[in-house]
């Protein structure tokens, strides 16, 4: 019952959020700061009362210095802008270096069925290198409902891809499908799903497919919330990925050509 109800909450967020709107990019995102806003800054307060902000700085992580553009030649969702962000990636089951790079001798039949949301999404990732998209997609979403906003991600994609190889590339309705699936990763609390969106589906019209956002979104996440009340385990909540105001000034940066200009960010090995 716990994972419904918390799921709940995040649908009736999702619901609110996206209904508020005339669908204008500019008011979705007005919308969600606020939130994000409010939950960081309650975040922070916990942590440090408990005293975790003091693990922040972990030998794993390193920071170097990078261009604009070189950071968005790359996956920019697998960089953080600070330590405390590196934490959260680590957190949410963000592959780090090491992992991406042991994908091809990953044993994935030895992990079915893991209950550990780290190796699952590492699981899910192994089977979209080797094109089992249909396989990779219940993998990651298995590990989303386990807390792995990362993998809800990747499930977007891996169910994308199969669509597209048995329907064809150009379907508006995919589009507001992998669309949703990407706003359910961002309520959850990743602002940089807009590489995502800036990268397969840049022309999509929210102004005229909203609605159908809107409902896909909302159902997505009832069913997030089902499969972890099935398996026995909170459903995930809000937890707002650090640094929101950087990243969109980066990615405006970006945009507007601005790729010479270095900046730091903190890789995990």
């Amino acid at each position: 019952m716990g994972a419904v109800v918390v799921l709940g909450i995040a649908g009736l967020g999702c619901w609110q959020w996206l209904s508020t709107r005339d669908g204008t990019e500019a008011e979705l995102a007005t919308q969600f700061e606020s939130l994000n806003d409010y939950a960081q800054a309650d975040r922070r307060f916990r942590e440090e009362r408990s005293g975790i902000r003091d693990l922040k700085t972990a030998s794993n992580v390193v920071a170097r210095q990078t261009s604009v553009q070189d950071l968005f030649a790359r996956d920019p969702r697998l960089l953080a802008l600070s330590a405390d962000e590196a934490a959260w990636l680590d957190r949410h089951y963000y592959p780090a270096r090491k992992d991406l790079e042991s994908l091809a001798s990953l044993d994935t039949k030895a992990l079915r069925g893991t209950p550990d949301p780290r190796l699952a999404t590492l699981h899910g990732l192994a089977l979209i290198e080797r094109k089992q998209l249909s396989g990779a997609t219940a993998v990651l979403m298995g590990a989303a409902a386990m807390g792995s906003i990362y993998a809800s991600e990747e499930a977007a994609v891996a169910e994308r891809m199969l669509v597209q190889e048995r329907l064809g590339v150009g379907k508006p309705d995919l589009d507001a499908v992998y669309r949703a699936r990407l706003e359910v990763a961002r309520i959850l609390g990743d602002h940089t799903v807009q590489f995502l969106i800036d990268r397969d589906i840049a022309e999509f019209d929210m102004s005229a497919r909203g609605a159908d956002v809107q409902r896909h979104t909302t159902e997505f996440l009832r069913h997030l919330g089902d499969d972890a009340q099935l398996r026995g385990i909170p459903a995930p909540g809000l937890d707002p990925r650090p640094n929101g105001a950087q990243w969109s000034d980066l990615y405006q940066l970006h945009r507007a050509g601005g790729g010479a200009d270095v900046i730091t960010v903190y890789e995990r090995k």
